[in-house]
């Protein structure tokens, strides 16, 4: 019966198709999200007071 091992090579190879489907798809979507930097945020002032010093 040499269906049963085409079956197991033919699931595995599948699930490696739309796990590369997947990948790529991934890497598209991740590459156009930030092609140019994100503008600096201006912040406040904080007082001295305001800021927690680290005891040791």
């Amino acid at each position: 019966m040499p269906t049963r091992p085409d079956h197991h090579r033919q699931a595995a190879l599948v699930a490696l198709a739309r796990l590369g489907a997947l990948a790529a798809s991934s890497l598209g979507v991740l590459a156009g999200c930030a092609s140019t930097p994100a503008e600096p945020v201006p912040f406040k002032p904080v007082p001295a007071a305001r800021i927690v010093g680290r005891e040791a």
